[in-house]
């Protein structure tokens, strides 16, 4: 902190290492050669690194995101009527997520009601709170046995801060 000394003006400070009088805007001492500039001023990249690091996870905090966002819903919606293969079950869940992207895991349980095996196409669809789609992924060449149940899971990628968004999810058979 700067100090005056009696008689000095205001254009003056003390050095923080030798304690000597210098000018109060002086980034070096002329008798000792302390950097006298703030951390941030003189290691500018390790600024930089904590900023990117701490930001995020600052907004993160204030938005009151969190890694747990899950939802689960019972789900047959589009299922054609006798179709024989259903959608029993389909759930995600966030499991990684950084200031660009979001990794939202789906597990997905369907069952094959007939007594031949069924290969089908499933996409999952991410919603927000006013069931608008925010993301989908498509699963190709899924089969299920006969008179079986079979879960299947992937995970879909989601761009930050849109992923942040998502409710709810949904999957259909195509």
């Amino acid at each position: 902190m700067p100090t005056k000394k009696e008689g000095s003006d205001e254009q003056t400070k003390k050095c923080s290492s030798c304690h000597e009088l210098i000018n109060k805007k002086a980034k070096k001492c002329k008798h000792c050669g302390a950097d006298l500039r703030n951390w941030p001023s003189r290691h500018p990249i390790w600024t930089g690194i904590i900023i990117l690091i701490t930001v995020p996870w600052v907004v993160s905090l204030a938005t009151g995101s969190t890694s747990s966002n899950s939802s689960k819903t019972n789900n047959t919606i589009k299922n054609i009527i006798g179709d024989p293969v259903e959608i029993v079950d389909v759930s995600t869940k966030v499991t990684e997520k950084n200031n660009v992207w979001w990794k939202y895991a789906w597990q997905a349980t369907l069952k094959n009601n007939s007594s031949n095996s069924k290969t089908i196409t499933l996409e999952v669809k991410w919603l927000d709170a006013e069931k608008f789609i925010v993301d989908t992924d498509t699963a190709y060449s899924l089969t299920v046995g006969p008179n079986q149940e079979q879960t299947f899971n992937d995970f879909q990628l989601i761009t930050y801060p849109v992923a942040q968004n998502v409710v709810s999810v949904i999957a259909e058979i195509k």
